[in-house]
C-alpha cells in the first residue's frame, strides 16, 4: 500500500494465510498454527549456512532449530531465546577469535564468576610457580 503522498510501499503477510507451498516454508516457521509450523519444518531449506553470510540468516537458522529440536507446543520463553542465542553467539565468537580477545572484553570480575576460591588459588598458584 502506498500513501497518496508517495510514501514507502508496506507488504503485509499473514503467515496463517500464505499458500501451503514449500517457498513459504521460512514464514511457516513464525506461525501461530501447529500445523502450518510443523509444514514449514519439513519443508524449510536453510540458504545461507556457511559462516559470515549475514546474522539475520543465523538467526533464522537457529529458531528454525529450535522448532525442529522442540515439541512447537512446549513453551518456550523469550528469556529461553535469548539465553540460547547468546550462547550461540559466544560459540560462533570463540569459533573466529582465540579466547583471551573475548575475554578481554569483561572485567575481572565478570570472569570470576562462578569460580571457586580454591580454583583461583590453585591457578595463581601455578602461575607463580611458572613464572
Amino acid at each position: 500500500m502506498s500513501s497518496p503522498g508517495g510514501g514507502h510501499q508496506v507488504r503485509l503477510i499473514v503467515l496463517n494465510a500464505t499458500a501451503k507451498h514449500p517457498r513459504n516454508a521460512a514464514w511457516e516457521l513464525f506461525a501461530s498454527e501447529q500445523d502450518r509450523i510443523r509444514q514449514g519444518l519439513i519443508h524449510y531449506r536453510a540458504r545461507h549456512t556457511e559462516p559470515g553470510q549475514g546474522g539475520h540468516w543465523a538467526l533464522l537458522e537457529h529458531l528454525y532449530l529450535i522448532y525442529q529440536r522442540e515439541n512447537p507446543d512446549m513453551a518456550y520463553t523469550m528469556e529461553d531465546f535469548l539465553r540460547e542465542t547468546h550462547e550461540l553467539v559466544l560459540e560462533d565468537a570463540l569459533k573466529r577469535r582465540a579466547p583471551e580477545d573475548i575475554l578481554k572484553r569483561y572485567a575481572p570480575e565478570e570472569r570470576l564468576k562462578g569460580l571457586d576460591a580454591a580454583t583461583i588459588e590453585a591457578w595463581l598458584a601455578k602461575q607463580r610457580r611458572d613464572h
